[in-house]
């Protein structure tokens, strides 16, 4: 079938008219008013009403090139067309001016105000689906794709002309200056508002505030950006332990001031971010400790929330590569992995159900103020043989960050030895091992602090006094991975 057979055939059947041939004269007639505003062929085809997507031009293909340049591993991807905002005015106006000329042809003008012009981005998106399906092998998916793909659109010598709209008796578009972030801004010129006041427009009164048709372009668009975003992913999911007592679990800063050098997040990040290929991580643990807290035994649990990944997926090889190369960082003395694997982002809730249910083993190196005597070993043992409650008022170090409550928690197991190598008649030093229940703040629960947390290590030995030297966190009772 030669082009101009298939421009009969569309415009035959086109709903500019119910004749046939009578379909055919009004088709050609718009056409003729389109060229003479100097509107271009696809713009004929989309106020002819078009849908044969084999006659609009094809796309460049240097677009594809610059997708290409991204290399982002998917089956599927969502695709977006962000044209100019000039556009839903020129096609109103367009519109006018074609219903004030048609033909005087019975039911033209009826079936022209029947239904509205095709939006430009239908074929656009219809013309690059092909090549993105030849060149990638991604389909098209507008549901449930990973990938959105957007399309972006400028033309800088109409992005004020809507601005029109403002100067009608009752403006619904209404512009105002606003500042964000210290910088002044534009606000009020969303597509939405220039609908809204498209529709609610007085067509006779736009005749006086602009021309109509358009004013003929001296530039066409141009493609501004093509963005592309995969949507999170969680991977990377494993064990962290901390062997130093100067990282921080994540960045630790207060008031712009690093308060430690070095984080086990970012650690383990710059790895994952190099085989995933992703702009940024969020990194998730099942708790956390202080930076002077050692995390020692079968290590914490943590997953990553991957922002745009490039390589969503990675195969067990991959990881159990990843996980070496971590474990031999100039930091591997202070941090290391295990068990890095991939989940199902529905086991992602594991973690945040054991924030509340999950048992935590802590040692810890104590001092109290007298000798610690077989008396005062025996007192704790004898307590902490069996789970018992203590109270906890929320405590002074974080009282400025969280609510005042009193949150009850149990000590499920407690054992305190003597700290060996010391002199056993005047040793103050001991070692406490405690079981708890997630959420037991346990420096705490060993100095009391100022009696805001009772029954306390001090009260059980019934000393006058117990301070915690250092900590170490022995395990998290958690089956992670799955």
């Amino acid at each position: 079938m030669s082009l101009v057979q298939a421009i009969q055939g569309y415009l035959s059947h086109s709903s500019l008219c119910k004749e046939t041939e009578s379909a055919v004269v009004v088709g050609l007639h718009i056409v003729r008013l389109l060229r003479e505003a100097e509107c271009c062929y696809r713009c004929c085809l989309r106020f002819t009403r078009c849908r044969d997507m084999d006659i609009y031009k094809t796309m460049e293909q240097h677009i594809f090139d610059t997708i290409e340049k991204e290399n982002y591993e998917c089956q599927s991807v969502v695709m977006s067309v962000t044209v100019p905002l000039s556009v839903l005015h020129r096609n109103y106006l367009m519109a006018l001016h074609i219903g004030d000329h048609l033909p005087a042809i019975e039911g033209a003008k009826e079936e022209w105000e029947k239904l509205p012009v095709y939006d430009c981005k239908d074929p656009l998106k219809t013309l690059l689906t092909g090549p993105l399906v030849d060149r990638f092998g991604w389909s098209v998916d507008p549901v449930a794709a990973p990938l959105r793909l957007t399309f972006v659109l400028e033309h800088e010598e109409t992005a004020i002309e809507h601005r029109f709209l403002t100067q009608v008796k009752e403006p619904v578009l209404k512009i105002r200056k606003t500042r964000q972030k210290r910088v002044s801004v534009i606000a009020g010129e969303s597509r939405s508002a220039v609908l809204e006041a498209l529709n609610a427009l007085d067509k006779k009164e736009v005749y006086g505030l602009t021309a109509i048709p358009p004013v003929p372009l001296t530039h066409s668009a141009i493609l501004k950006n093509i963005a592309m975003v995969h949507e999170p992913t969680i991977v990377g999911v494993g064990r962290y332990l901390k062997m130093s007592r100067e990282y921080s679990q994540t960045p630790w800063i207060i008031g712009g001031k690093r308060l430690a050098d070095l984080s086990v997040s970012e650690t383990i990040e710059e790895k994952i971010k190099e085989y995933h290929r992703c702009t940024s991580c969020k990194f998730v643990s099942a708790g956390r400790e202080d930076a002077n807290v050692r995390m020692l035994g079968t290590g914490r649990p943590f997953y990553l929330e991957l922002i745009n990944p490039h390589k969503p997926t990675l195969s067990q090889e991959e990881y159990t590569a990843m996980e070496e190369e971590i474990n031999q960082l100039p930091t591997k003395a202070d941090i290391q992995v295990r068990h890095l694997t991939r989940i199902r982002p529905a086991d992602v809730n594991i973690i945040k159900q054991g924030e509340e249910f999950k048992r935590k083993t802590y040692r810890a190196l104590v001092w109290f103020t007298e000798p610690v005597t077989d008396e005062i070993i025996t007192k704790v043992n004898t307590a902490g043989a069996f789970p018992f409650i203590i109270y906890q008022n929320t405590p002074l170090r974080v009282f400025q960050r969280r609510s005042a409550a009193v949150r009850e928690k149990e000590i499920r197991a407690c054992h305190l030895d003597k700290f060996p190598g010391e002199d056993p008649a005047h040793s103050r030093f001991g070692i406490l091992t405690l079981t708890t229940q997630a959420g037991t703040y346990i420096k705490e629960f060993v100095h009391g602090d100022l009696g805001r947390t009772l029954p306390n290590l001090s009260s059980l030995a019934g000393v006058v006094g117990a301070d915690l030297l250092e900590l170490d966190v022995m395990n998290v009772d958690l089956e992670w991975p799955q």
